[in-house]
């Protein structure tokens, strides 16, 4: 009789649990439906080029300071990849080239030119009418450059020679065009889509603690570079600690009978969909680290990882004093004929 009382209340217990399983997996599963259309009513804004008859770029109303480090971001789809496609073109007076960023004809590779220094031509091999995200960040203070594609580090490098120099400030930030480069006709330019286009102040990796010494190479003011005041040290409290990211005191309680049946009851819980609200995107693996909320990091980084997703923020994921540039509200000029299109996210 006693067996028979212990085998009902086993039989009523295992209802109960499976019962509760199955209204979560239902409560799971109307929440997902729910996010996913909830971005399927958001709608961005991407900028199409042709090149047809006309020059078409966009020229950015904003105040440059002088550079040491900087990120920028962006997508693109190219439609005809024949010609050059300048990503970012950043000079002065239309003559002087600062920065220049740009995808080889045939889009065999990514080339990026400081102060008319070629630091890098990544062999990428880029496919028409593909969308790809592009990041690349600089730092003068290390002398140091990466690559980032589809939200994955490509490449990165040193160049000895920048350490320690300054880019002008003042001058015009342009995108699907080489700004100094007018009178050689028009063969060069986007033809394509563009879209989610940020730069920032900082670069995707911090200062080293230890100071190295500047170079002295390019002081000569008619070569228009200054050299940098010597980096300032990060005090040793700055930087977080490992064991902060984990509880002190250990569990290690003795487990009672309630606990083993939770054990045994908990095997037979069948498996329940989980949603994260904070990882929707389906467009590829990305760099995120789950701890990576628990320490301090660079604004460079946060646009890499961030406007990944194409639909945070409509392709402005960032605000603050770091950005120089936002897709969505810097004031821009748009020139020859580029159209701006509403779509939907593509990166979903």
């Amino acid at each position: 009789m006693q067996f028979a009382k212990h085998t009902l209340f086993f039989c009523c217990l295992f209802l109960w649990k499976t019962t509760g399983a199955v209204l979560n997996n239902r409560n799971a599963a109307k929440s997902f439906v729910k996010n996913y259309n909830h971005h399927r009513d958001i709608t961005i804004h991407k900028v199409s080029f042709t090149q047809k008859g006309y020059i078409q770029f966009l020229k950015y109303i904003s105040h440059v300071p002088p550079l040491t480090e900087y990120t920028f971001c962006i997508w693109v789809r190219s439609n005809n990849l024949t010609y050059s496609h300048p990503l970012l073109s950043y000079s002065k007076h239309e003559e002087e080239r600062l920065i220049r960023v740009w995808i080889s004809p045939h889009g065999t590779d990514i080339n990026l030119e400081i102060l008319e220094h070629h630091l890098f031509k990544i062999p990428i091999h880029f496919v028409e009418n593909h969308w790809y995200h592009i990041c690349q960040s600089w730092s003068s203070y290390q002398a140091s450059w990466n690559l980032y594609l589809n939200g994955k580090l490509k490449s990165s490098g040193i160049e000895p020679q920048l350490r320690g120099v300054i880019i002008k400030g003042d001058g015009d930030i342009v995108v699907g065009q080489e700004y100094t480069d007018f009178d050689k006709g028009l063969d060069d330019g986007i033809e394509g889509d563009v879209f989610g286009f940020n730069f920032v102040l900082s670069p995707t990796s911090f200062a080293p603690i230890v100071d190295f010494p500047l170079r002295r190479h390019y002081q000569r003011r008619e070569e228009g570079l200054h050299k940098l005041p010597p980096l300032i040290s990060r005090p040793a409290n700055d930087v977080p600690g490992v064991l902060s990211y984990f509880t002190i005191e250990p569990n290690r309680r003795q487990k009672g009978i309630v606990d083993v049946f939770n054990d045994v009851f908990n095997f037979f819980d069948p498996p329940t969909i989980r949603v994260q609200k904070n990882k929707q995107v389906r467009f590829g693996p990305r760099i995120i680290n789950d701890i990576d909320d628990f320490t301090p990091k660079p604004t460079g980084l946060k646009l890499v990882e961030l406007s990944y997703n194409c639909f945070l923020g409509r392709g402005a994921p960032l605000s603050g004093e770091d950005v120089l540039i936002s897709w969505t509200r810097s004031p821009v000029r748009v020139f020859g004929g580029a159209i701006l299109k509403t779509i939907p996210p593509f990166c979903t």
